[in-house]
């Protein structure tokens, strides 16, 4: 009877460290989940000459892409997670060959920046392609309801195309729109494609204007 009561209690012993290991485990993979979710990379680089890697938002990733001059370069940047921009994603002028801008699963880029959201200041060459198939797309919104504008072109930035994605804008302004083509240069913000691009409101706000080119 003796040996009885010790196994038992035994055995209870070890299912309590058992527990507490459990319960310890359980904690630490939990931590590790919330840490790992909370700092996740959202966007990825390749065939850059100088910038390739993942980064928490496009503006991070723009970031990379202007330290370099990408002489040659064919860019692809995959966005593979929603990002929310905590300032303005500026893409400068680059001597690459190409940028593709494309979504890998259903995708937002969205942001309350009170300008543009996704800015190609003097950047050629540049295709944004929401795919919208094979369960692929892409929506780019700016939730600012002032005049703010979700997409914008400055200073020669040519040759580029918008296609089979959804823009959403909030702007206020007569002067502003989701899409913005802005100061020009010698050459004028010019040889832009807009191809089945959607414009729809945001935040419960109708833009005053979906496309407004002032150079």
């Amino acid at each position: 009877l003796e040996r009885m009561f010790y196994l038992t209690f035994h055995s209870k012993t070890n299912q309590h460290t058992i527990m507490r290991n459990f319960y310890f485990a359980l904690i630490t993979l939990t931590c590790l989940f919330v840490n790992r979710n909370g700092n996740s990379q959202n966007v990825v680089v390749a065939g850059a000459l100088v910038g390739n890697g993942s980064y928490l938002d496009l503006s991070s990733a723009f970031i990379g892409i202007n330290s370099g001059a990408q002489t040659g370069a064919n860019i692809s940047i995959t966005i593979i997670g929603n990002t929310t921009e905590p300032a303005t994603a500026t893409l400068n002028a680059g001597a690459w060959n190409s940028v593709i801008i494309a979504p890998s699963g259903p995708r937002t880029i969205s942001g309350n920046i009170a300008g543009a959201l996704v800015n190609f200041d003097g950047a050629d060459r540049v295709v944004v392609n929401g795919f919208n198939s094979g369960g692929n797309s892409l929506i780019i919104e700016n939730t600012n309801n002032t005049a703010a504008s979700t997409v914008q072109f400055l200073n020669d930035a040519r040759i580029n195309s918008l296609q089979n994605l959804t823009l959403r804008g909030a702007n206020s302004s007569t002067t502003s729109g989701t899409v913005l083509i802005g100061a020009g240069g010698p050459q004028g913000n010019d040889s832009l494609l807009f191809n089945a691009v959607a414009f729809e409101e945001s935040a419960g706000f109708f833009p005053v204007n979906h496309i407004y080119s002032s150079g």
